[in-house]
């Protein structure tokens, strides 16, 4: 998926398959995003968050514009799932190993 956090939120764009199936289904979903800067200094999140998937509308394109933002060229014709993550609760860790 293409994402990018926006205002308390998750935007992501993505093709359809067994994900979007799953959340289509039951709308909860947990996202993780792990930055490494050096081998021993790395940091996380992750969210439980609700799942909305954002049709033709005002939000999918303003959406679909944060990700051009961020992404530049990586949706070039706009199709494909676009959808929004409420996170509901957040936890992350960080760590930095001595050397």
């Amino acid at each position: 998926i293409t994402y990018v956090y926006d205002g308390g939120l998750v935007y992501a764009h993505t093709v359809p398959g067994t994900k979007v199936d799953a959340l289509r289904t039951r709308p909860v979903a947990s996202f993780c995003v792990v930055e490494h800067r050096e081998p021993n200094v790395w940091r996380s999140v992750i969210l439980e968050c609700s799942y909305e998937e954002l049709d033709a509308s005002p939000a999918r394109d303003r959406a679909l514009d944060l990700l051009d933002a961020v992404v530049p060229n990586a949706l070039p014709d706009r199709d494909g799932i676009v959808f929004r993550l409420r996170p509901a609760r957040t936890s992350g860790r960080w760590l930095r190993l001595a050397e």
